[in-house]
């Protein structure tokens, strides 16, 4: 896949219950060419909401191949 000159991606972040800064909104807008044979415009527009707070003291757990 290639990208043509022009494509972008913006994304705005808001702060969320005073802890965090998150993404509300991204927008991703371009064009470009597949295998140079297949062209495609996108413009596309994602909404992020009903952030939920985590527990703080969790700990990660390491995949099942990684010992």
């Amino acid at each position: 896949m290639r990208l043509e000159k022009g494509t972008h991606m913006i994304v705005q972040r808001s702060r969320i219950s005073d802890e965090a800064w998150l993404p509300v909104v991204s927008h991703f807008v371009g064009k470009g060419k597949i295998l140079l044979l297949k062209g495609f415009r996108i413009d596309r527009e994602t909404v992020y909401s009903n952030y939920e707070k985590q527990d703080s003291e969790a700990v990660p757990r390491r995949a099942a191949g990684n010992r």
